[in-house]
């Protein structure tokens, strides 16, 4: 989707912008949440990146309620540069889960939960972690893996 900036915030826990995208039958603005500054931070976002006027072109992943809500994964910039959040990673990861060979393969559901994670998913990425403690033989990564499981459900209210 392409459109203009409205709004822009860049605030804990999830920065987000408004989107006012053009339609033949007119405007629709779109709350698009960005991911976490932080972790956007560390994959070489900057604060300023983003402008209110600027046009933007993302790819999201829309809210399944039919609101104009969204998730994006791909954020090409005004300036031409393009930015990729943690959801472009779950979609990696994602077309990886049919991959017969790396179907027990600990390290995959680990990966999947920790973007499920910094996505906000908290229940999704719990039951992904216990799924990784289940399959790897290690100990130590167990306990880490059930750790992290916990500290998912805790974020998500305690399910």
């Amino acid at each position: 989707m392409t459109g203009t900036v409205k709004e822009y915030h860049w605030t804990q826990p999830h920065a987000f912008v408004i989107l006012t995208v053009p339609k033949p039958s007119g405007a629709e603005e779109w709350n698009i949440e960005i991911g976490t500054p932080s972790v956007n931070a560390g994959m070489g976002w900057k604060m300023n990146d983003i402008k209110v006027g600027d046009t933007l072109t993302m790819t999201v992943h829309p809210v399944r309620t039919g609101a104009k809500h969204a998730t994006a994964s791909i954020v090409k910039l005004a300036d031409g540069r393009t930015l990729y959040g943690p959801a472009a990673g779950l979609a990696l990861v994602e077309a990886l889960l049919t991959e017969p060979a790396l179907r027990a393969y600990h390290l995959l559901p680990s990966v999947r939960a920790e973007l499920l994670s910094r996505l906000g998913r908290h229940a999704e990425a719990a039951a992904e972690f216990e799924r990784a403690a289940d399959m790897t033989r290690n100990g130590r990564e167990q306990t880490l893996l059930r750790e992290r499981a916990a500290a998912c459900r805790d974020a998500a209210g305690g399910i």
